[in-house]
């Protein structure tokens, strides 16, 4: 009876310490999921990824455009004993030079999506040596190069940018969604605490109101001592399961507050309106929702972005050891005089296609061993992909199912909860006058807690 009275003081403490204390905040799904949403580590890390592909994309782009860039040599001083034949003598000399040159050129490229390049070149330069000896020369010249023969490399670079973007926009959306579910299923585990800690006051409540009944029943002498002394040490022990409660509930409230970033200090409750929306389980929505569900899985399209991007792989290794070629076009201007006007005037035109060729002989198998290396990785990622999508139409069809269970066993809750509360009630009165023993009534109390 000591540990009792003291469990009830710590007990009225506790509750008297929460009436008195700042009024709790009340957070709804939507408000949590927010404020996860926007102070979570994970999102941040996440945007930062996602910023770095976008500028990838930016940037692979950009490889289409013009671009233009300049080069000095601003001096190029060199002194050497170069070897120099001698024909009047017959035989080699060693001769000391001494240059120094100063030169520029300009580039400006067009690429295009041919994998080609067109590009306007201006190349300027001074040259000094021993002797007083000074050349100048003006070379002004537009330049084609188109490769031939091997896959367009430029557009295959755009393409895996691309997909780099939109595999980092899939784990962002991936981090969002796990968020979202890691919340939601916190915040409805904070509320089944909430919930928790009611069902337990509610079970003192009727234990303290089938404990006074007791003390009167025990002051007419129309119960027995042992009912007395079970309801009083259940009563103890309800109690105690209620501060047990309490304190998970706390601790539930911390962590909860914890992930969507509140202050530890600001107290918490949560009000939900639960109501079922009873759903038509056929064939029907087990089509659809397969269907969807294959059309949004992120697992299924990093799947085939993989795939993709293996299918790439093939060609880089194909391509490493392929008959290809290129094909270069010249048309300038070029002047060199020892006088710097000179060499503005009457410039000499210049003009040059080259064909290069390269064929590969031999390499004892080694360009073979990597495609087929490549091509193996790509069939696996192709099983891989066929059983996501197995997999992914089993866990849907396994959570309608799970749903389906839910709901009906829901309906049998209901029911059984309504005749736990009926069964309780009448029970009680039966104890009232002493046609019922404490030992039923405590069994039948724990049938009604069950159901709740």
């Amino acid at each position: 009876m000591k540990k009792f009275m003291i469990a009830v003081i710590i007990f009225n403490l506790i509750l008297f310490g929460i009436s008195f204390s700042k009024e709790a905040r009340i957070l709804t799904l939507e408000e949590s999921l927010k404020m996860a949403l926007e102070q979570s580590y994970d999102i941040k890390y996440a945007e930062q990824n996602l910023i770095r592909e976008q500028e990838n994309v930016k940037a692979a782009r950009a490889a289409l455009r013009s671009n233009a860039s300049i080069n000095f040599l601003v001096p190029s001083f060199k002194t050497e004993n170069e070897q120099v034949y001698d024909s009047g003598e017959d035989i080699f000399k060693y001769k000391y030079s001494q240059k120094n040159r100063m030169m520029s050129q300009l580039t400006i490229n067009q690429p295009i999506p041919t994998d080609g390049n067109f590009s306007l070149n201006y190349d300027f330069f001074h040259e000094s040596q021993l002797g007083n000896v000074r050349n100048y020369s003006n070379y002004f010249y537009f330049k084609f190069q188109q490769p031939i023969f091997t896959p367009n490399v430029l557009s295959m670079g755009i393409r895996r940018a691309e997909l780099g973007l939109e595999d980092t926009e899939l784990d962002y959306k991936n981090r969002n969604l796990f968020i979202e579910y890691r919340i939601t299923r916190s915040y409805y585990f904070l509320y089944r605490n909430f919930e928790q800690r009611k069902i337990n006051d509610k079970k003192v409540q009727l234990l303290e109101e089938a404990n006074n009944i007791v003390k009167k029943l025990n002051g007419k002498r129309l119960i027995d001592e042992m009912d007395v002394l079970q309801i009083e040490v259940e009563l103890a022990n309800s109690i105690d399961q209620l501060l047990e409660v309490e304190g998970i509930l706390e601790r539930q409230k911390n962590s909860f507050k914890q992930d969507i970033g509140l202050p530890l200090n600001e107290d918490i409750k949560i009000i939900i309106d639960l109501q079922y929306k009873p759903i038509n389980f056929n064939e029907k929505l087990s089509e659809q929702t397969i269907k969807m569900g294959l059309k949004n899985s992120i697992r299924i399209r990093k799947n085939e972005i993989d795939n993709e991007y293996r299918t790439m792989a093939v060609i880089d290794a194909d391509r490493r050891n392929e008959f290809k070629g290129n094909i270069i076009t010249t048309l300038g201007l070029d002047k060199k005089d020892s006088l710097f006007a000179e060499t503005l005037r009457k410039p000499d035109q210049t003009r040059g296609v080259t064909l290069e060729l390269y064929m590969p002989l031999w390499d004892w198998g080694r360009n073979k061993a990597q495609v087929r290396s490549a091509e193996a990785s790509l069939k696996h990622n192709e099983i891989a992909l066929e059983e996501n999508i197995r997999d992914v139409k089993r866990r849907i069809e396994d959570e309608l199912r799970n749903l389906k269970e839910a709901s009906d066993r829901l309906k049998i809750l209901e029911n059984s909860k309504i005749l736990a509360e009926k069964s309780y009630y009448l029970g009680l009165e039966r104890f009232k006058i002493s046609e019922m023993n404490s030992q039923d009534l405590l069994l039948s109390l724990d049938q009604l807690m069950q159901s709740y």
